[in-house]
């Protein structure tokens, strides 16, 4: 089972990888790329366009980091009251 998921992502994965190459591909125009009055850099249009894309889930992924490290804290907190809540709970024989 193991072995048909790893399958299974890899495939995945190199059906994206198939699809970014068509897509820069199809959006081949040069477009350059000016970061500072020194540096410019030329890529495809579809290039730019997945770098873009790519930068802007990373800033998602580090922006969320604070919110997801919050919910897990609350969640082990919540967690160990339970067991503790659980486990004092005077048990009843009937």
């Amino acid at each position: 089972m193991k072995f048909l998921s790893r399958l299974a992502v890899l495939l995945v994965i190199g059906a994206c990888v198939v699809a970014v190459a068509w897509f820069v591909e199809l959006n081949g125009e040069q477009v350059t790329v000016s970061i500072s009055p020194a540096n410019s850099m030329s890529l495809p249009l579809g290039a730019w366009l997945i770098l873009a894309f790519v930068a802007g889930a990373c800033c998602y992924w580090l922006l969320s980091l604070p919110l997801r490290a919050y919910e897990r804290w609350t969640r082990k907190r919540l967690q160990r009251q339970l067991t503790h809540n659980e486990s004092s709970e005077p048990r009843q024989v009937g």
